[in-house]
C-alpha cells in the first residue's frame, strides 16, 4: 500500500486524502446523530409513559387519601353546615382522583400495570358504595354505625386499594428503570463505538500524514536542502536522488538533466575564460618582449654600424691604436646592453611558459606563492605601467603550497584584472595591493584596490553568474563566478570581499596550504 501510494502521481494522492479526512468524520457524525436520536427518544418514552403517569398515579393516590380523611371528618361533623362542607370537599377530592386516575390509564404500557389497574376499579366501585353509605349514616345521626363501616370494611379497603397503587407506582418505577438501563447501556456502546471509531481515524489520519510529508513534503526539503548545498559548494556533479513516480520525481530528474547540461556549459565557459586569460597574457607578453628585443635589435645596428666603420678603417691599413680602444669599449657597453636585454627577454619567455602552462592545466604541484605571484605580476606589468597604477606586493617567500598553481594564478589573475576595470576605471592612479600569511595551516591571501568599491546592493551578489554591472559593454558577469567556482570546488578554499562605497575593495582567499586530494572530472569532447 505504501508503494503503490508512493507511486502516485500528487494529483492523485492530495483528492484521496481529502476524501479519507472527509469520510471518517461523517462515519464518527452519522454514528453519534443515530445514537442521540435513540438516546432521546428513549428519554421521551421515560418522561411520557413513566415520569408523567407516575405524577398522575401519585396524585389520585393523594386524592383517595382525602376522601378517607374526608369521610372520617364527615362524621364527627357537628352540625350540617358542616356536613355539607365535608361533602363537598369529597365531592371535589372524588373528582380530581378520577381525572389522575383516567390520566393515569391514559399512559398506561405495560400488562402488569393493566392487571393492577383493572382489580383497582373493581375496588373502587365498592369504594365508592361504602362512601355513599358512610355519609348517608353520618347524616341520619347513625354515628357509631357509620364510624363502625369506615373502621372496619371501608377501612380495609382502602388499606388494599392503597397497596395496589403502590404496586403501580412500584411497576411504573421497574419500567422507567428498566428503560433508563437501557439507555444508559445503549451510550455507553455508542461511546465505545464512537472513541473506537475515532482512534481509528487519528491512526488512519496519522498514516496518511505520515505518507504525505515523506512523499511530498521530505523530498520537497531534500530538493531545497540540495540547491541550498548546491549554492553554498557549487558542485554541479552532485544528483538529486529521489524515489517514487510521481511530479517531485520527475522534478528532480529534470533538476539532474539541468545540472548535467550547466556542468558542461560550466566547463566550456571555464575554458573560453582560460582562453580568453591566455589571450591577454599573450598580448601583454608581447607588449613587454617588444621592448628588450627592440633595444636588442638596437644594440645589433649599433655594432653592425661600428664593426663596418671599423672593418673599412682595417681594410684601408688607417686603424690607429685609439680607434681599436674606442672599438672595443663601445662593442663591450653594447653587448652588455643586448645581453641584458636578451635575458628580460628569456625571463619574460619563462615566465609566460610557465603560467601559460598553469592555466590551461589543472596539473597540481608543490610550488612557492611568491613564484606564482611574482610570474603573474611579471606578465601583467605593461598594464601598471600604462595606466600609473602602483602595485604593492607582501608575501612570505616561504610560503611553501601543495596545490594547483593554474588556477590559483588564474584567480590573482581575474581579481588583478577586475580591479583595474572596475575598481581603478577612469583613473590613471591607484593602487593595488596583495598581501599573503599562514595562519595555521591556511593561507590567507588578500587583494586590495583603492577604487571606488561595489555598492553595498551588489556585494551579495557579485559571486552569481551572469551577474554584472558592464552588461552591453562586453562584460558577461562570469568572471568572479569561475573564480568561486575555482577556489571553492577545486582549491578548497573560501573567498569573501568587504568593500566601502568610494574607498576600497578587498577579497580574502582561505585556500589550504595542502590541497585535499581530488579527482576532476573533465569532459574530453567540451
Amino acid at each position: 500500500m505504501i508503494e503503490l501510494f508512493r507511486n502516485m502521481k500528487i494529483s492523485q494522492k492530495i483528492p484521496i486524502s481529502i476524501s479519507v479526512f472527509i469520510i471518517l468524520p461523517l462515519i464518527i457524525s452519522l454514528i453519534a446523530i443515530n445514537s442521540t436520536d435513540t438516546i432521546n427518544k428513549n428519554g421521551q418514552d421515560i418522561y411520557d409513559n413513566y415520569f408523567v403517569s407516575f405524577i398522575n398515579l401519585t396524585d389520585a393516590r393523594q386524592y383517595l387519601y382525602q376522601q378517607f380523611v374526608l369521610i372520617k371528618s364527615h362524621i364527627i361533623s357537628p352540625d350540617d353546615k358542616s356536613m355539607r362542607d365535608t361533602e363537598q370537599k369529597i365531592s371535589n377530592a372524588s373528582v380530581n382522583f378520577h381525572t389522575s386516575l383516567t390520566k393515569f390509564e391514559q399512559t398506561l404500557d405495560s400488562g402488569e400495570e393493566t392487571k393492577l389497574l383493572y382489580k383497582f376499579k373493581t375496588q373502587l366501585t365498592t369504594f365508592e358504595l361504602l362512601t355513599e353509605q358512610i355519609i348517608t349514616l353520618s347524616k341520619s345521626n347513625q354515628d357509631i354505625a357509620a364510624d363502625r363501616l369506615a373502621n372496619e370494611e371501608y377501612g380495609l379497603l382502602f388499606n388494599d386499594m392503597q397497596h395496589n397503587m403502590a404496586g403501580m407506582l412500584e411497576t411504573n418505577i421497574d419500567g422507567a428503570q428498566a428503560l433508563y438501563n437501557s439507555n444508559h447501556q445503549h451510550h455507553q456502546t455508542t461511546r465505545s463505538l464512537i472513541i473506537l471509531v475515532t482512534v481509528i481515524i487519528i491512526a488512519i489520519g496519522l498514516f496518511i500524514g505520515w505518507l504525505l510529508i515523506s512523499t511530498i513534503l521530505e523530498p520537497l526539503l531534500k530538493i531545497q536542502c540540495h540547491i541550498a548545498s548546491l549554492t553554498h559548494s557549487g558542485d554541479l556533479l552532485l544528483q538529486l536522488d529521489i524515489e517514487g513516480k510521481d511530479e517531485i520525481s520527475e522534478l528532480a530528474e529534470s533538476f539532474n538533466t539541468m545540472l548535467e547540461s550547466l556542468f558542461h556549459a560550466h566547463n566550456k565557459l571555464i575554458q573560453t575564460e582560460k582562453l580568453t586569460s591566455l589571450g591577454s597574457l599573450v598580448a601583454g607578453v608581447s607588449h613587454e618582449i617588444n621592448t628588450p628585443l627592440g633595444i636588442a635589435v638596437t644594440i645589433g645596428s649599433t655594432i653592425k654600424d661600428n664593426f663596418q666603420n671599423f672593418s673599412i678603417l682595417f681594410k684601408e691599413k688607417k686603424v690607429k691604436r685609439s680607434d681599436l680602444e674606442h672599438y672595443e669599449k663601445e662593442v663591450n657597453e653594447c653587448l652588455d646592453i643586448l645581453l641584458n636585454s636578451l635575458d628580460r627577454a628569456v625571463v619574460l619567455i619563462q615566465s609566460f611558459k610557465q603560467v601559460a602552462v598553469d592555466q590551461t592545466s589543472e596539473a597540481r604541484r608543490i610550488f612557492f606563492l611568491s613564484d606564482v605571484t611574482d610570474e603573474v605580476i611579471r606578465i601583467h606589468h605593461h598594464k601598471i605601467k600604462r595606466l600609473g597604477i602602483t602595485f604593492d606586493c607582501v608575501i612570505d617567500k616561504n610560503i611553501e603550497m601543495d596545490s594547483f598553481p593554474g588556477p590559483l594564478g588564474q584567480v590573482m589573475t581575474n581579481l588583478f584584472n577586475n580591479a583595474i576595470i572596475h575598481g581603478l576605471e577612469s583613473t590613471n592612479s591607484g593602487i593595488i595591493a596583495i598581501s599573503a600569511y599562514l595562519n595555521d595551516s591556511i593561507v590567507i591571501i588578500k587583494i586590495e584596490d583603492n577604487g571606488k568599491g561595489i555598492p553595498k546592493a551588489f556585494i551579495d551578489k557579485i559571486f552569481e553568474p551572469f551577474f554584472t554591472t558592464k552588461l552591453g559593454e562586453g562584460g558577461s558577469g562570469l568572471g568572479l563566478n569561475i573564480i568561486f567556482n575555482i577556489v571553492v570546488n577545486l582549491l578548497d578554499g573560501k573567498i569573501s570581499v568587504v568593500s566601502t562605497l568610494g574607498k576600497n575593495t578587498c577579497f580574502t582567499l582561505e585556500l589550504p596550504l595542502v590541497s585535499p586530494q581530488k579527482i576532476i572530472k573533465i569532459n574530453d569532447n567540451d
